[in-house]
């Protein structure tokens, strides 16, 4: 078995394929706003139609050890996926995404983590990512030369 993982702003399968918005970002702040985890499982032949335990766990990479949340549990996303035997063709790799949102809040520190994907206990993949920092509102303002002439454009 093998897997990829991504981080989104968005995200969402249908028909086997992932729809996304923002993905493969790597920094964040906090606390995080909502975002997806976005993973690419492709199993052996031997494990179609079983029902497989897939969980995604947060590491602080600083300690190496689980992020907990105010209750001192760990913070961990779990389910399950099924790929049919239909859902691939001779000589293709049985493939499916997985997509997983997560709400927001997630408040950490300043640092680097890193969510870790195992399948049926089997570590699969991981994503670092890093924190920067509290979050804070940010106003832009933007001038372009039609806007700076009055609203004509020459």
């Amino acid at each position: 078995m093998e897997a990829e993982l991504f981080l989104a702003d968005a995200a969402s399968v249908s028909e086997g394929k992932v729809g996304a918005i923002g993905m493969g970002w790597t920094t964040t702040q906090s606390p995080a706003g909502p975002f997806a985890l976005v993973a690419f499982l492709r199993l052996d032949a031997d494990r179609i139609g079983e029902r497989l335990t897939i969980a995604f766990d947060l590491y602080d990479l600083e300690t190496n050890q689980p992020c907990v949340n105010e209750n001192g549990q760990a913070i961990r996303a779990e389910g399950w996926v099924q790929i049919d035997a239909g859902a691939s063709m001779e000589g293709l790799q049985y493939e499916t995404p997985v997509a997983l949102t997560m709400p927001a809040g997630l408040t950490l520190k300043t640092g680097v983590y890193e969510w870790r994907l195992t399948l049926d206990g089997e570590h699969l993949a991981t994503r670092p990512f890093g924190v920067l920092g509290e979050s804070a509102a940010t106003s832009v303002t933007t001038s372009t030369p039609a806007a700076d002439a009055g609203g004509r454009q020459g």
